[in-house]
């Protein structure tokens, strides 16, 4: 999922910069039409330095939104096991804080952040694990002994949206 942060967020700059020039009212003399182009790119670069700096959540949920459909996805798990869909739904992942999400509620507009959420804390917390009680009360720490039997139900949400991103990526050779 990583491997697109970068691509799929820089994309998005380049489309919301097109959307405001395209636009009827816009006119590169006018300097707040001008302005409106810059805020919009300091805002998604916080930082200015040559290596991504995006918001990795926010990319990570673009990258979704850019190769997940959410209705194969809810399908391909059901058929992986039926009971999947409702701990995702009532189950929050206790060592990394990740919401519970119902990912049967494909209409749900924010459906691709929640996703993008649950999935973005497990991953740091599995990541940048360290044994810190500020940072166990702020965000979790997996511990392999306590969670493993909880981690393996994350396993095929990774899975599936992995699997879903390479196919939808690919290209003919």
């Amino acid at each position: 999922m990583e491997y697109f942060y970068e691509e799929v967020y820089n994309e998005d700059i380049l489309k919301s910069v097109q959307h405001i020039i395209q636009h009827p009212g816009f006119s590169a003399k006018r300097t707040k039409d001008i302005a409106k182009i810059v805020n919009l790119i300091k805002k998604k670069n916080r930082l200015n330095k040559e290596e991504f700096q995006g918001s990795e959540l926010e990319a990570l949920e673009l990258t979704l939104k850019k190769f997940v459909n959410l209705s194969e996805l809810v399908q391909d798990l059901a058929e992986f096991n039926d009971s999947i869909l409702e701990y995702y739904k009532t189950t929050e992942v206790s060592f990394s804080k990740g919401d519970a999400i119902d990912l049967k509620d494909v209409s749900n507009e924010k459906l691709y952040k929640k996703l993008a959420a649950r999935i973005y804390k497990t991953r740091n917390s599995l990541v940048h694990s360290k044994s810190n009680e500020s940072r166990l009360n702020e965000r979790g720490v997996y511990n392999p002994f306590t969670y493993s039997q909880e981690l393996m139900k994350e396993i095929p949400l990774m899975r599936y949206i992995s699997e879903v991103i390479i196919i939808n990526s690919s290209s003919s050779l």
